[in-house]
């Protein structure tokens, strides 16, 4: 996982007040906290970050109130990395919980200056400073916090998908709870009565998890129900009934 974006800079001690005023914490609404961050301390900020910045301070940066509008409003605001020389440990764990990736690393908050472009790969927690060549090493994050970071957060890495499966006349298909299609097998019409099974298809996450067959098995019984015939065309479909020689009955 990698960002790249322009800096904007900060000292130290940067509290939560000033990165959300207490004033706005009458909304749970991103967009609206985003429309004010870091207000009290830099009223450019709203109207220079793009999507893809990032923010870089000195030491406890996210100090003071626990409140978790101020990472909210931060990653809302389109702010891609926070690097830091140290962070205020509420912040921090606030911070992997909403999905806003943060990288503690001394050198790199003392070095890079408001302005410089900025590469940070996550895998390996190398910093590089593209305005200046200069390369730093932070500290990369284990695993299961990058997972919660891709996933956007603590909530969202914990719910497993439910899969919602659809029949059709002529495909069935499987979608997680995000609308994803993560599997489908396509068994368009041809004449004859008979159904050709053409495609099949499971997204490499959900591969070796049974779901081909199920979907396969599914296909069969209706073919059957409705005393057509099959012709298996892909390579899974034929592999399938030649393991399923209780189907033998349907195939053309």
């Amino acid at each position: 996982m990698k960002v790249q974006g322009l800096v904007h800079k900060y000292g130290s001690h940067v509290d939560t007040d000033v990165i959300i005023p207490a004033r706005y914490l009458n909304t749970s609404d991103e967009k609206e906290l985003a429309s004010h961050c870091m207000e009290d301390i830099d009223k450019d900020f709203v109207k220079t970050v793009k999507s893809g910045d990032i923010i870089v301070a000195d030491e406890n940066f996210g100090c003071g109130s626990s409140r978790e509008h101020a990472p909210i409003a931060i990653k809302a605001s389109g702010i891609s990395c926070v690097i830091a020389a140290s962070f205020a440990r509420i912040f921090y764990r606030n911070s992997i919980n909403i999905g806003l990736p943060i990288l503690e690393c001394p050198a790199a908050s003392a070095d890079i200056k408001n302005g410089d472009e900025v590469s940070v790969d996550f895998d390996s927690g190398v910093i590089t400073n593209v305005t200046t060549g200069k390369e730093y090493k932070a500290e990369p994050f284990p695993e299961f916090i990058q997972n919660i970071i891709k996933k956007g957060g603590l909530l969202k890495a914990a719910v497993k998908p439910q899969l919602i499966l659809k029949l059709d006349n002529e495909f069935i298909s499987m979608t997680d709870t995000f609308g994803k299609e993560v599997a489908r097998i396509d068994f368009p019409s041809i004449p004859g009565g008979v159904v050709d099974i053409r495609r099949t298809f499971v997204d490499e996450s959900m591969r070796g998890k049974g779901i081909a067959a199920r979907l396969m098995k599914t296909v069969a019984d209706k073919v059957r129900k409705e005393g057509k015939k099959v012709r298996p065309s892909c390579s899974y479909a034929v592999k399938w009934f030649g393991e399923h020689k209780d189907y033998n009955d349907i195939l053309e």
